[in-house]
């Protein structure tokens, strides 16, 4: 356009929209970690395609904090299910201490000295069924393993001729003992059946929960951010900074397992001159 003389160019303004970046790096099943910057053979380099197996944290490229552990094949595949140098399930679990409790009480209680009923309300955080279950169906297996023991050396003792006097006191500790491992192996049994019953109702999540199990174990590599306690909290992150100026995107796939119970027990007491003291459970519930 001329106008006086002078021409007017028009003046094109062109925005440049950066996309947002998407992370360099992934976790395919918590197994290997792909990451260009790691050294690859020529065939792999610079491609997502070089993943590098880790066998310990310090190779995971990851900070794994509080709760937070690894659940590997690795880990499934040893007799302890632990692998040394990569933290496990033992390391954040089944630790109950006064410092760090697994399971959360509280009980309050209305005390009135006069001829009047005092109640008692308790609430309490569990660790979820399934670890309850598993929990006592090991130290019930273990304790009749015991019992047997006992059992069997007293019977070696009789065999032997140990019999300490002539009324009989050996005698009467084997049955003694040939009861209490009846009782107990009835103990393990409806344990068992409440275990075998966990399985078959809820599969995935038990397997989740307990990779190596009695029924069909799994291989599976994941990270689990909290164990089956109240109050725990986990988290990971990876150690080398990322470019996230211009945004960034993400995709991870997570399971909730094996929830905590709350269980709360409300229980009256009637005082009685007569009768004694009566009890009234007002609820007893897990929810």
């Amino acid at each position: 356009m001329m106008r006086n003389g002078r021409m007017r160019i028009p003046f094109v303004l062109f925005l440049i929209f950066l996309s947002p970046t998407q992370a360099d790096f992934y976790y395919p099943d918590f197994a290997t970690v792909c990451d260009p910057a790691f050294p690859c053979s020529p065939d792999f380099e610079g491609s997502l395609s070089c993943c590098l197996e880790f066998f310990s944290d310090d190779t995971s490229e990851l900070y794994i904090n509080s709760g937070a552990h690894f659940q590997t094949c690795a880990q499934a595949a040893t007799e302890s299910g632990e692998v040394p140098g990569l933290k496990g399930r033992d390391a954040v679990f089944s630790k109950d201490t006064a410092e760090d409790p697994q399971i959360s009480i509280t009980q309050l209680s209305e005390y009135d000295y006069a001829a009047s009923p005092r109640v008692s309300l308790t609430s309490n955080w569990t660790r979820s069924v399934f670890e309850e279950v598993v929990r006592r169906r090991d130290e019930l297996r273990q304790a009749l393993l015991d019992a047997i023991e006992k059992l069997r050396i007293s019977r070696e003792e009789i065999e032997r001729g140990l019999e300490p006097d002539n009324e009989g006191q050996l005698w009467l500790i084997i049955t003694m003992q040939t009861a209490e491992a009846n009782r107990i192996r009835d103990l393990y049994n409806v344990t068992l059946a409440r275990d075998a019953k966990l399985f078959q109702e809820h599969a995935r999540e038990y397997q989740a929960i307990f990779p190596r199990n009695d029924h069909q174990s799994a291989c599976d590599n994941r990270i689990r951010l909290t164990p089956a306690a109240p109050a725990r909290r986990g988290s990971i992150w990876y150690k080398t900074m990322q470019t996230v100026t211009h945004g960034f995107e993400t995709t991870f796939r997570f399971q909730l397992s094996a929830r905590n119970r709350f269980c709360r027990q409300k229980v009256q007491a009637h005082a009685d001159q007569m009768k004694g003291v009566a009890l009234t459970y007002h609820y007893d519930e897990c929810l």
